[in-house]
């Protein structure tokens, strides 16, 4: 049978995600307010996706390591220089 397993960086964005929802809940909720208890969280979330998105957009990807198995390029050592 077929393991289903979700990748890893998509159980750290939905455990960031929890984290902001529950630290505008704490800091933000209005108690006496039925709605002010979960507005706060669903604007931090959007905002917080808002910003990954755009620097997402914005930044360049890291290049990738190479697969496993394969030998990796030598690195020069470092140019030193002396005054």
């Amino acid at each position: 049978m077929y393991k289903r397993q979700l990748p890893q960086p998509w159980l750290r964005r939905a455990f960031a995600t929890l984290l902001v929802y529950v630290a505008a809940q704490i800091v933000f909720a209005n108690p006496n307010k039925r709605m002010g208890a979960v507005l706060p969280g669903l604007i931090a979330i959007a905002a917080l996706w808002i910003v990954y998105y755009v620097k997402r957009a914005l930044g360049r990807k890291p290049p990738r390591p190479p697969p496993p198995g394969q030998p990796q390029a030598k690195e020069e050592p470092p140019t030193e220089y002396f005054i």
